[in-house]
Parts: C-alpha cells; structure tokens; sequence
C-alpha cells in the first residue's frame, strides 16, 4: 500500500511552520468553508476533514451554511474559500458557474471557478503525489498514465495537467469503454488513476503498477474505492480507501491557501 499518510504529515509539519511565521507577522491565514443547510449532512465528514486540518496547521477557518435565500457571504476577511460540492441541487457544471459568479479568482483555492488562479485540488494533489513517487524512484522515466474517467472534478483536469508534462503520455477511457479496450489500456500503463463514480469497477491489479484510488462510494456504511479490495494484497502500489486521495485533496487545499499570500 503507498504510504500516503506519511507524505501528507510530512508536508502538513512544513506547513505549520509556515503559518507559524505567518500569523507572528500578523498574516494569520483565514478560510472559508461554504456550504448549504440541505445538503450540510451529506457534507459533513469532508467539511470536518478540512477544519480538523486547518486546526492542526494553525489556519482560522469558518464553516458558512446558506440557506436558499440567503445572500453569498461577504468574503473580504477570508484569504481563500472553498463551496462544498453537493450545493442545492446543482449540477456539477451549473456549480461551476455559480461558483465563478460568487468567487474572485483570487480566493477560490479549489480551482474551480472558471477564472481561479489555482489548480483545481484533488488533480493537483495527485500530480504532487506523482512526482513524490518519482523522487522515490517508483515511477521513473516517460511514464503511461491510463485515467479512467473523465469528469470535470478530478479525470479532465488531471488529464490536462498530466499533457502538460512531457514525462507522461496519458490515455484516457471512462466507466462504460468497452471492457477489452479498457483492459488493452491498463495493461500498457505503468500508472492507473480510477476516477469514477461505480465501486469495484477495476477487479486485477497487477503489483508492477501504480493504481491511483479516486474512487468514494458509501455501501453498508464503509467507504468503497473504485479498485475492488480484495484483488489486492498491502504490498501492492495503491493508494488506500479512505485515507489516500481525499488526503491529497485536503492538502492541496491549504497549499493553495498559503499561495494566496506568498
């Protein structure tokens, strides 16, 4: 299993120094978190995640529930923000636009308004969390990444970054490819990113690649990522679930918090 925990303590450690130096200059980081009263139940243990993180690095950080008729809240005392996704009934696309609308772009630290100034989170935690496997010497050289899907949260824009680099050449097929073209890909990729919404929908692994976990799925109370568990051992190149992507998620988040004011 890849150690991500380690990484994200790591970096949280660095972090909190730095947010030491800024608040003893009187630059406490300030965020924050939006959300609305329907859907703050479904939002609850992502919301926590990033408060629990925030306190451990030192960061203020404000949860903000809307109600429908509620006007966007003034985000002048906040160096960043994020809208937690699911909002009202929203689309993801109708959500992106609205967040533009309500956002500036210098403030949207999930990079995903239209005009932010930062990458959009969990793409940019798995592109950060690449090159920690390349500095470790388990990904070297022109690396084929197949990403499996292609949604605007994590599969477009994790493809468009990963083209911007010419150490990756990327394929990309989604959840219904056809199941032969889907597993010629996988088989020629030395890194597999699964971002889809169906659980269980790789079921081999092979312990010569890297399979990046993007998969969240709730079913009977546990969390469920989109490479099946059982067809791998913990000595597999894998991110866990729970307690691989989101990770990086979160620790992007901040990452792009603190870019705000450097």
């Amino acid at each position: 299993m890849l150690d991500v925990i380690s990484y994200v303590n790591a970096k949280k450690d660095e972090m909190k120094r730095a947010v030491e130096f800024l608040t003893k200059a009187d630059l406490q980081p300030r965020m924050a978190i939006i959300t609305d009263d329907k859907n703050f139940d479904a939002n609850a243990s992502y919301i926590k995640s990033k408060t629990q993180f925030a306190l451990d690095v030192g960061v203020a950080c404000d949860v903000i529930v809307m109600k429908e008729d509620d006007e966007f809240p003034d985000l002048e005392p906040y160096h960043g923000a994020i809208v937690q996704y699911p909002f009202r009934d929203y689309n993801f696309d109708i959500f992106r636009y609205w967040v533009s609308c309500n956002v500036p772009p210098e403030k949207d630290i999930d990079g995903l308004s239209y005009q932010s100034h930062f990458k959009p989170c969990t793409p940019l935690g798995i592109v950060k969390y690449l090159e920690r496997l390349r500095d470790e010497k388990i990904i070297e050289g022109n690396v084929t990444v197949n990403v499996i899907g292609y949604g605007g949260l994590v599969g477009k824009p994790l493809t468009e970054m990963l083209l911007e680099d010419k150490r990756y050449t990327v394929c990309v097929t989604r959840s219904d490819t056809d199941e032969w073209v889907r597993d010629t890909f996988k088989a020629a990729a030395n890194v597999i990113v699964c971002a889809t919404p169906k659980p269980n929908l790789v079921m081999w692994t092979s312990s010569s690649k890297v399979y990046i976990d993007c998969g969240c799925s709730l079913i009977d109370g546990k969390l469920i990522g989109n490479v099946r568990r059982d067809c791998y051992g913990d000595d597999e190149l894998i991110t866990p679930v729970p307690g691989g992507v989101g990770r990086l998620t979160v620790l992007s988040l901040f990452e792009n918090l603190l870019d705000t004011i450097y």
